[in-house]
């Protein structure tokens, strides 16, 4: 019985860390959709990413969040910063990286978008069609 408790403790303790994960995905998508884009679509986009590409919906969010907010001021739209994310997510997948090294590549490029996005502003000729 007190084996059944424990599991039963252990169980109620994931539930909640996932349930915080899942709040702060939400927070994350909904701010980088406030002002330029569709926070539903965003949602659908992010989840048909993360499956498609075998990467983790909770670092896929984080990128697409990450990028949305640096590269919309550069003049992408939704469509476009879906597109990249979804690029970087399939390229992992091709790779035959490993899920851990998916999500690991995933969030150190996410944490590095806004030099990226810099770099982008310099170089944007190539990324203007893209989406099109």
């Amino acid at each position: 019985l007190a084996f059944v408790g424990q599991y039963v403790s252990g169980y109620a303790a994931e539930l909640g860390h996932l349930s915080d994960k899942y709040t702060s995905l939400n927070a994350q998508l909904r701010l980088s959709t406030s002002e330029t884009g569709n926070y539903a679509q965003a949602q659908a986009d992010v989840h048909r990413i993360a499956t498609s590409s075998a990467t983790g919906l909770a670092e896929t969010a984080q990128l697409y969040s990450r990028l949305s907010s640096s590269v919309t001021r550069l003049g992408f739209d939704q469509a476009q910063v879906a597109k990249v994310t979804e690029v970087v997510g399939l390229s992992l997948k091709v790779s035959g990286a490993t899920a851990a090294e998916s999500s690991s590549a995933i969030l150190q490029l996410s944490q590095a978008s806004p030099i990226a996005s810099a770099s982008l502003a310099k170089n944007s000729a190539p990324w203007q069609n893209m989406g099109n």
